[in-house]
């Protein structure tokens, strides 16, 4: 969660434990109590990045309307003195809806990788289940010598939750095609055909660009900047592969997925921020969205600092 500050340079990183149903309301009074903890107040929030689970959503979503509830209580406070109630009204809900644009909703970037990519080989595709049928039957017993002898590796089974165990699955079984190729061959009841080795092929040629963005997000810090050109590059290097199933389902989803995280005001100003995007005659932004990501970017950055949290 970034935060607009009020005097000092400052990164604050808290963490909670939870035991508890991790319902929005749950979730959003956890995280006031942490802003209480600090002494940060909810007009500080700049914006609230969170994974895609509906909990969270829900949860930056409640906090998003106390933040515009304790904006509308500390206008009617201040204006007790104001004897037009209309005037009054007006400059509380004009200074609503400007605070109000500066909290931002972030979807997470790794996270929206990850749903671009499932949007194209979901966990359930039945030649991926083929191909982990057949890394779970090699693990039997009856093959360990020939493992053994030939000094090949086990490829690992992959994780629901991480969809590039799925990609280092099926890379280990094509960097060893000759030995499984030779397994097969000796071991008839191992299922592994010719549509089989097609499928892995292709699917680590397109893949390989994204599992290399994810795995750059996983050893450094990314800026949103530094994620999106990533992203680009990925796309860049999926354009150039011809006759592959996976492309243009690929680029179809990160294009989509990528145009709803750029709609968000945070992800913008991260960009506006970054010479590599922002530059003369770029066409990153439209001329009338760049005035209005300058206009929010200005506004947010007013102190010139951030707290982390």
């Amino acid at each position: 969660m970034y935060l607009k500050p009020k005097f000092n340079r400052i990164f604050l990183l808290g963490m909670v434990e939870v035991r508890e149903s991790q319902t929005a309301k749950f979730l959003k009074r956890k995280v006031l109590d942490v802003l209480s903890r600090y002494d940060v107040s909810i007009d500080q929030i700049f914006s609230i990045t969170s994974d895609n689970g509906a909990n969270m959503l829900s949860a930056a979503k409640q906090l998003q309307e106390h933040f515009t509830y304790t904006i509308q209580s500390n206008g009617n406070m201040q204006s007790d003195g104001m004897e037009d109630d209309s005037r009054r009204d007006d400059l509380v809900e004009a200074l609503t809806t400007e605070l109000s644009t500066h909290f931002n909703i972030v979807r997470c970037a790794a996270h929206t990788l990850q749903l671009a990519l499932n949007d194209v080989v979901r966990n359930t595709d039945p030649n991926v289940k083929c191909i982990t049928d057949f890394v779970k039957s090699v693990k039997k017993i009856k093959y360990k010598s020939s493992f053994d002898v030939n000094k090949a590796s086990y490829p690992p089974l992959w994780s629901p939750t991480r969809w590039s165990g799925k990609y280092v699955m099926i890379r280990s079984i094509i960097q060893q095609e000759s030995f499984f190729t030779s397994l097969v061959e000796q071991f008839p009841e191992l299922s592994l055909n010719e549509e089989d080795w097609e499928y892995m092929k292709e699917y680590e040629a397109a893949f390989k660009p994204l599992y290399v963005t994810t795995k750059l997000m996983q050893l450094n810090h990314q800026t949103f900047s530094d994620f999106y050109l990533q992203w680009l590059l990925a796309i860049k290097d999926i354009k150039t592969l011809a006759n592959n199933r996976f492309s243009e389902p690929l680029l179809e989803s990160l294009n989509r997925r990528i145009a709803v995280l750029k709609e968000n005001m945070a992800f913008k100003s991260a960009l506006y921020l970054d010479p590599r995007f922002n530059f003369l005659h770029s066409t990153v932004f439209t001329p009338d969205e760049n005035n209005n990501v300058q206009v929010n970017t200005n506004r947010s950055n007013r102190n010139n600092v951030f707290k982390y949290i």
